[in-house]
Protein backbone atom coordinates (compact mmCIF):
# COMPACT_ATOMS: atom_id res chain seq x y z
CA UNK A 1 0.00 0.00 0.00
CA UNK A 2 1.37 3.39 -1.01
CA UNK A 3 -0.12 6.62 0.37
CA UNK A 4 0.00 9.91 -1.55
CA UNK A 5 -1.17 13.30 -0.30
CA UNK A 6 -2.24 16.29 -2.41
CA UNK A 7 -4.17 19.49 -1.70
CA UNK A 8 -7.42 20.21 -3.54
CA UNK A 9 -9.79 23.04 -2.59
CA UNK A 10 -7.88 23.66 0.66
CA UNK A 11 -8.27 20.01 1.72
CA UNK A 12 -5.78 17.22 2.07
CA UNK A 13 -6.64 14.47 -0.39
CA UNK A 14 -5.16 11.06 0.38
CA UNK A 15 -5.04 8.35 -2.26
CA UNK A 16 -3.62 4.87 -1.99
CA UNK A 17 -3.22 1.59 -3.80
CA UNK A 18 -4.30 -1.68 -2.21
CA UNK A 19 -1.61 -4.08 -1.03
CA UNK A 20 -0.39 -6.62 -3.58
CA UNK A 21 -1.13 -9.57 -1.27
CA UNK A 22 -4.41 -8.96 0.55
CA UNK A 23 -4.89 -12.38 2.14
CA UNK A 24 -8.61 -12.02 1.41
CA UNK A 25 -11.22 -9.40 0.58
CA UNK A 26 -10.36 -5.99 2.02
CA UNK A 27 -13.18 -4.74 4.24
CA UNK A 28 -11.59 -1.49 5.42
CA UNK A 29 -8.44 0.40 6.27
CA UNK A 30 -6.94 1.96 9.38
CA UNK A 31 -5.33 5.34 8.73
CA UNK A 32 -2.68 6.54 11.17
CA UNK A 33 -1.92 10.26 11.25
CA UNK A 34 0.87 11.85 13.28
CA UNK A 35 1.40 15.61 13.66
CA UNK A 36 2.29 18.09 16.40
CA UNK A 37 -0.81 16.99 18.33
CA UNK A 38 0.33 13.37 18.49
CA UNK A 39 -0.90 10.25 16.73
CA UNK A 40 -4.48 9.52 15.79
CA UNK A 41 -6.20 6.61 14.12
CA UNK A 42 -9.23 6.55 11.86
CA UNK A 43 -11.10 3.48 10.65
CA UNK A 44 -12.19 3.68 7.01
CA UNK A 45 -14.80 1.34 5.59
CA UNK A 46 -17.60 1.27 3.04
CA UNK A 47 -17.11 4.08 0.50
CA UNK A 48 -13.53 4.60 1.69
CA UNK A 49 -12.58 1.14 0.43
CA UNK A 50 -13.47 2.00 -3.17
CA UNK A 51 -12.53 4.48 -4.50
CA UNK A 52 -9.23 4.41 -2.68
CA UNK A 53 -9.21 8.02 -1.54
CA UNK A 54 -10.16 10.34 1.30
CA UNK A 55 -10.74 14.10 1.13
CA UNK A 56 -10.83 15.79 4.50
CA UNK A 57 -10.69 19.18 6.20
CA UNK A 58 -10.02 17.21 9.41
CA UNK A 59 -6.26 17.27 8.74
CA UNK A 60 -4.82 20.82 8.84
CA UNK A 61 -2.96 21.81 5.66
CA UNK A 62 -0.72 24.31 7.44
CA UNK A 63 1.23 21.76 9.54
CA UNK A 64 3.23 18.65 8.72
CA UNK A 65 1.26 15.41 8.81
CA UNK A 66 2.62 11.88 8.52
CA UNK A 67 0.27 9.17 7.29
CA UNK A 68 0.42 5.39 7.09
CA UNK A 69 -2.30 2.90 6.25
CA UNK A 70 -3.08 -0.75 6.83
CA UNK A 71 -5.69 -2.92 5.17
CA UNK A 72 -8.24 -4.94 7.15
CA UNK A 73 -9.85 -8.22 6.11
CA UNK A 74 -11.68 -11.04 7.88
CA UNK A 75 -8.36 -12.24 9.38
CA UNK A 76 -7.57 -8.83 10.92
CA UNK A 77 -5.21 -5.97 10.15
CA UNK A 78 -2.25 -6.29 7.82
CA UNK A 79 1.08 -4.49 8.17
CA UNK A 80 1.21 -0.72 7.88
CA UNK A 81 2.38 0.91 4.67
CA UNK A 82 5.49 3.02 4.52
CA UNK A 83 4.91 6.42 6.09
CA UNK A 84 4.30 9.44 3.90
CA UNK A 85 4.87 12.96 5.26
CA UNK A 86 3.11 16.03 3.92
CA UNK A 87 5.01 19.27 4.56
CA UNK A 88 3.26 22.59 3.83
Amino acid sequence: TNVNVDITNSQLVLTWTPPANTGGTITGYTLSNTNLSGEGFRFLSGNSVSPLSLSSTYYPINISNTFKLCAINASGSGPYSNSFTYNP
